[in-house]
Protein backbone atom coordinates (compact mmCIF):
# COMPACT_ATOMS: atom_id res chain seq x y z
CA UNK A 1 0.00 0.00 0.00
CA UNK A 2 1.04 3.43 -0.94
CA UNK A 3 0.67 7.10 0.05
CA UNK A 4 -0.64 9.99 -2.38
CA UNK A 5 1.14 13.17 -2.15
CA UNK A 6 -0.88 15.40 -4.76
CA UNK A 7 -1.06 18.63 -6.59
CA UNK A 8 -4.14 19.40 -8.39
CA UNK A 9 -4.60 16.20 -10.28
CA UNK A 10 -0.83 15.15 -10.55
CA UNK A 11 0.49 12.49 -8.58
CA UNK A 12 4.11 13.56 -7.06
CA UNK A 13 5.33 11.34 -4.87
CA UNK A 14 3.70 7.90 -4.11
CA UNK A 15 6.08 6.45 -1.61
CA UNK A 16 5.31 3.14 1.07
CA UNK A 17 2.84 3.93 3.77
CA UNK A 18 4.59 4.10 6.29
CA UNK A 19 7.44 6.67 4.64
CA UNK A 20 4.74 8.47 3.73
CA UNK A 21 2.95 8.57 7.22
CA UNK A 22 6.50 9.59 8.71
CA UNK A 23 7.08 11.97 5.97
CA UNK A 24 3.60 14.21 6.94
CA UNK A 25 4.23 13.84 10.63
CA UNK A 26 7.80 15.45 9.82
CA UNK A 27 5.93 18.30 8.18
CA UNK A 28 3.26 18.99 10.94
CA UNK A 29 5.80 18.99 13.46
CA UNK A 30 7.34 21.71 11.73
CA UNK A 31 4.34 23.91 10.87
CA UNK A 32 3.82 23.70 14.68
CA UNK A 33 7.57 24.59 15.77
CA UNK A 34 7.91 27.88 12.54
CA UNK A 35 3.94 28.62 13.25
CA UNK A 36 3.88 28.31 9.53
CA UNK A 37 1.37 26.33 7.13
CA UNK A 38 2.54 23.86 4.58
CA UNK A 39 -0.10 23.57 2.61
CA UNK A 40 -1.01 19.89 3.37
CA UNK A 41 -4.38 18.87 3.23
CA UNK A 42 -5.32 15.29 4.85
CA UNK A 43 -7.77 13.95 1.67
CA UNK A 44 -8.29 10.56 3.22
CA UNK A 45 -6.00 8.46 5.37
CA UNK A 46 -2.91 7.54 2.64
CA UNK A 47 -3.64 11.19 1.02
CA UNK A 48 -2.41 14.24 0.96
CA UNK A 49 -3.53 17.71 -1.25
CA UNK A 50 -0.45 20.13 -1.66
CA UNK A 51 -1.01 23.69 -2.33
CA UNK A 52 2.79 24.35 -4.01
CA UNK A 53 2.69 28.11 -3.76
CA UNK A 54 2.54 27.43 0.33
CA UNK A 55 4.50 24.89 0.74
CA UNK A 56 7.33 26.59 -1.23
CA UNK A 57 6.99 29.24 0.87
CA UNK A 58 7.18 26.75 4.04
CA UNK A 59 10.43 24.99 2.37
CA UNK A 60 12.04 28.56 1.43
CA UNK A 61 12.07 29.10 5.02
CA UNK A 62 13.23 26.05 6.09
CA UNK A 63 16.10 26.60 3.55
CA UNK A 64 17.09 29.71 5.51
CA UNK A 65 16.65 28.42 8.37
CA UNK A 66 18.93 25.11 7.86
CA UNK A 67 21.55 27.63 5.97
CA UNK A 68 22.07 29.60 8.90
CA UNK A 69 24.44 26.88 10.09
CA UNK A 70 23.84 27.63 13.96
CA UNK A 71 23.08 24.32 14.61
CA UNK A 72 24.29 21.29 12.92
CA UNK A 73 20.96 18.59 13.90
CA UNK A 74 18.69 20.95 13.37
CA UNK A 75 20.57 21.02 9.65
CA UNK A 76 20.12 17.61 9.59
CA UNK A 77 16.57 17.40 10.70
CA UNK A 78 15.41 19.70 8.71
CA UNK A 79 16.76 18.09 5.42
CA UNK A 80 15.07 15.02 6.03
CA UNK A 81 11.98 17.33 4.80
CA UNK A 82 13.74 19.42 2.53
CA UNK A 83 14.94 17.14 0.24
CA UNK A 84 11.88 15.32 -0.81
CA UNK A 85 10.05 18.78 -1.16
CA UNK A 86 12.49 20.32 -3.42
CA UNK A 87 11.84 16.77 -5.34
CA UNK A 88 7.85 17.39 -4.94
CA UNK A 89 8.14 21.15 -5.63
CA UNK A 90 10.41 20.46 -9.22
CA UNK A 91 7.11 17.68 -10.30
CA UNK A 92 4.85 20.06 -9.37
CA UNK A 93 6.50 22.50 -12.10
CA UNK A 94 7.17 24.95 -9.60
CA UNK A 95 10.49 26.69 -10.51
CA UNK A 96 11.84 27.96 -7.01
CA UNK A 97 14.44 30.59 -6.73
CA UNK A 98 15.14 28.96 -3.32
CA UNK A 99 19.20 29.40 -2.16
CA UNK A 100 20.08 25.64 -2.44
CA UNK A 101 23.74 24.81 -2.57
CA UNK A 102 24.70 22.36 -5.07
CA UNK A 103 25.20 19.47 -2.51
CA UNK A 104 21.71 19.70 -1.39
CA UNK A 105 20.28 20.20 -4.77
CA UNK A 106 22.17 17.04 -5.89
CA UNK A 107 21.12 14.81 -3.12
CA UNK A 108 17.83 16.03 -4.59
CA UNK A 109 18.46 14.75 -7.83
CA UNK A 110 19.98 11.59 -6.54
CA UNK A 111 17.09 11.12 -3.99
CA UNK A 112 13.94 11.54 -7.34
CA UNK A 113 15.14 8.26 -8.96
CA UNK A 114 14.17 6.70 -5.72
CA UNK A 115 11.12 8.86 -5.55
CA UNK A 116 8.37 6.96 -7.29
CA UNK A 117 5.65 8.80 -8.41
Amino acid sequence: MSYLFEVEDRTVWSPALRVGQIYVEYVRSLERVYGLEAGFTQTTEDSVRIDAQVFAGFVTHLLSTAGEGRHLVLELELRAVAIPALVILDRAGLSTTMSVGASLMGEATTYARRMPE
